[in-house]
């Protein structure tokens, strides 16, 4: 048994993908090139496009050069795989340390499978992964999330799930917050189990910077799928 401590993937080449109807996220019409670098599971991958990089984009949409994949509204399609190597550091239970090219032999590989046997890994993160998303890509997902029907219901339970565990929270830091009372949108990535991996504010306030320490602590329902993006507005209370 090893157990692995980190890993490095490298992309000597992005897939190319033919968009096939606007994609209005995107700002891409039909014929434009998306390149596709590192994928993240569960169909969510870094892309480039229109001189931007984003990062655990939903690639859903992609139909795949052999043609599996993408089973409905499907945008686009690769036409060219790239080269990629996942190489994982490693640790043996005898305590020897080495690096393995990442070839399907371990477990645990897919970062948004929503695998419970993996939720309790405490990896370290590589510097890229630490990257905080980008405010634009966040709100982006969390807007399209609304578009659903799932997307409604689940937005309605979060809320009211945040209103009953953080309405403390949110008084607590009124009085951190000093003369600063801007309210702010405060946008959570959930990963598949519903734990908050990731807090922005839109603006940055005080009472956001405060609260935000006490969210990423905490879980709320599951998703309806890994590396789900909700936004809460937090007002400063009376």
């Amino acid at each position: 048994m090893v157990t692995g401590l980190t890993g490095v993937h490298i992309t000597y080449e992005p897939d190319r993908v033919q968009v096939l109807q606007p994609l209005p996220g995107l700002r891409r019409q039909a014929g434009d090139i998306i390149l596709r670098y590192m994928y993240r599971g569960e169909g969510f991958a870094d892309i480039w496009a229109k001189g931007q990089r984003r990062r655990e984009y939903d690639c859903t949409l992609i139909t795949e050069k052999d043609n599996s994949g993408c089973l409905r509204d499907c945008a686009a399609k690769v036409i060219t795989e790239g080269r990629k190597d996942w190489w994982v550091r490693v640790k043996t239970k005898e305590g020897l340390i080495g690096w393995a090219k990442a070839e399907d032999q371990f477990d645990c590989m897919d970062s948004l499978g929503g695998d419970s046997k993996c939720d309790s890994l405490d990896s370290p993160l590589s510097p890229a992964d630490e990257t905080p998303t980008n405010i634009d890509d966040a709100r982006t997902q969390v807007e399209a999330n609304l578009r659903t029907p799932e997307g409604k219901a689940y937005d309605a339970r979060l809320g009211a799930e945040f209103t009953q565990k953080h309405s403390d929270t949110a008084r607590l830091c009124k009085k951190s917050a000093d003369d600063d009372t801007e309210n702010s949108w405060m946008l959570l990535k959930l990963g598949a189990n519903g734990k908050v991996t990731e807090v922005l504010l839109y603006p940055t306030t005080k009472l956001g910077a405060c609260a935000r320490e006490t969210l990423l602590r905490d879980s709320f329902s599951p998703p309806p799928r890994p590396a789900y993006w909700v936004g809460v507005y937090m007002k400063i209370p009376n």
